[in-house]
């Protein structure tokens, strides 16, 4: 099904707008994305994951060992893109697939699991704070929260069959189905 571009009177209401869209590992974020992002003529900004070599180890090692570093190797990207949102804002809309305010849920989540300390915690979130007070971060003009039903969105990750979420899936098993009913809350 291919989207009917938004014109005219409608367009003008919503554009140009930075919208972020957020929610658990499976629950169509990229989807919905891509699908709005052909409707508005708007860019899409994708978190890159797959450059992230302590994610990999996280996922396929020791969850609970890598879940700090690999969040941390997301702020620089985090940081950089961020940088680039505050020149587009007000220029150009904008689709965020994840990104800073997913990061700062999923940082939570981890923390509520022990795979993420105190301190550690503590630490990732200086980090973004200090990013926004000096300007450094642009805040999203709408947020979509992405919810479900935690048993539909853990079956989504078995079936696209990541292999880093289904290495996952055998370390921790009830990570993906933790992990909606905690951004459902």
């Amino acid at each position: 099904m291919t989207p009917e571009p938004i014109t005219g009177e409608r367009k003008e209401l919503i554009l140009p707008k930075q919208i972020h869209v957020g929610g658990p590992v499976g629950s169509g974020k990229t989807s919905l994305v891509k699908v709005n992002a052909e409707a508005l003529g708007a860019s899409i900004f994708e978190e890159e994951f797959t450059d992230n070599p302590d994610l990999v180890r996280f996922y396929t090692v020791d969850p609970y060992k890598y879940a700090a570093p690999a969040q941390s190797a997301f702020l620089i990207p985090e940081l950089k893109d961020g940088k680039r949102l505050v020149e587009m804002k007000g220029k150009e809309t904008i689709l965020l697939d994840g990104g800073r305010q997913q990061n700062t849920k999923i940082c939570e989540y981890l923390h509520s699991r022990g795979m993420i300390s105190d301190k550690d915690l503590d630490s990732l979130m200086r980090v973004r704070r200090a990013a926004e007070e000096r300007g450094e971060v642009a805040k999203p003009d709408h947020t979509i929260a992405m919810f479900g039903d935690p048993v539909a969105i853990n079956q989504q990750v078995i079936d696209r069959a990541r292999q880093m979420e289904i290495a996952m899936m055998k370390i921790v098993p009830d990570y993906f189905l933790k992990m909606a009913e905690f951004f459902n809350e």
